[in-house]
């Protein structure tokens, strides 16, 4: 039975309310991981703990002068969950001001360009600040524990977390356990986060003869979860979501595997939801 996606102002409201509610754990266990832990080794001073937190902070007075700047309402919608889920796949090297930075200016360009194409912005802006962060040398997603590489985790702890990835997006439970309380909402479309990542782990398992420590990408498996499934720009239908969420899964699941298994989800992400704004564009009768 397909799920009835309403997209009324209340609905939105309490969607967007509800959703930040459940990225708390996520930005609790990156504190944890990328804080706690590093202050305790000696890797970092006290007010290093709270890193993500000040991309957070960033990410909204961005997103206020931004929205001043373009005579926008402020108010929780859909825009505004975007930008708190832009600071959660940051990797842990990210310089502070060239986050602010290139955040202001990608959100001027994803302002003009969205009016004449459709596509996921939160992987355009991802990609757009990580091309930075490559261009100014300054792109490590490993934490400082990580680059010594002298630890050895078993699976349960990659599972859990212990694994390289955003700095508030390394734990892959904590990302089932959301997929699940997401769903209670009748506008999040689990069909796109489930399918893509079956396929994925699925594709990758088989690229990698089922090395079992490669199917733990919690880049690409958070991505699906918190990235994938938006509102605007993927199919309603029970059919749309699944082929959908079946075509990321492989070309994520290529990408990561051929060009950077940190990026690679992000980029299948904007490619896959460009050609979706185009056909579904010309599709007049509107089945996609």
């Amino acid at each position: 039975m397909n799920k009835v996606y309403i997209h009324s102002k209340n609905t939105i409201d309490k969607y967007v309310l509800k959703y930040i509610y459940g990225l708390i754990p996520l930005v609790l266990y990156g504190i944890y991981k990328n804080g706690i832990i590093l202050y305790n080794a000696n890797l970092i001073n006290f007010f290093s703990i709270f890193k993500v937190l000040y991309l957070i902070v960033i990410s909204l007075i961005i997103y206020v002068i931004f929205s001043i700047i373009t005579k926008r309402k402020l108010k929780l919608n859909l825009e505004l969950l975007s930008i708190l889920i832009i600071p959660l796949f940051m990797p842990y090297s990210i310089n502070l001001l060239l986050y602010s930075i290139s955040l202001f200016i990608l959100l001027f360009i994803d302002y003009y360009l969205s009016k004449i194409l459709k596509y996921n912005n939160i992987s355009f802006i991802i990609l757009g600040i990580i091309l930075l962060l490559v261009i100014f040398n300054s792109y490590n997603y490993l934490n400082p524990i990580e680059l010594t590489n002298n630890y050895l985790y078993t699976f349960l702890d990659l599972l859990f977390g212990r694994n390289p990835g955003g700095i508030a997006t390394s734990s892959i439970i904590i990302g089932i356990i959301l997929i699940i309380y997401f769903s209670i909402f009748t506008i999040y479309k689990q069909n796109i986060a489930i399918s893509s990542i079956i396929v994925f782990l699925l594709l990758t398992g088989i690229l990698n003869n089922f090395n079992i420590n490669s199917l733990l990408n919690s880049n690409a498996i958070l991505s699906f979860i918190l990235m994938t499934p938006e509102l605007k720009n993927t199919p309603v239908s029970l059919k749309g979501t699944i082929i959908y969420g079946i075509v990321v899964g492989i070309i994520s699941a290529l990408l990561c595997q051929f060009v950077s298994i940190y990026t690679g989800a992000f980029i299948g992400i904007l490619l896959v939801s460009i050609v979706y704004g185009i056909l579904h564009k010309f599709d007049k009768n509107k089945h996609l």
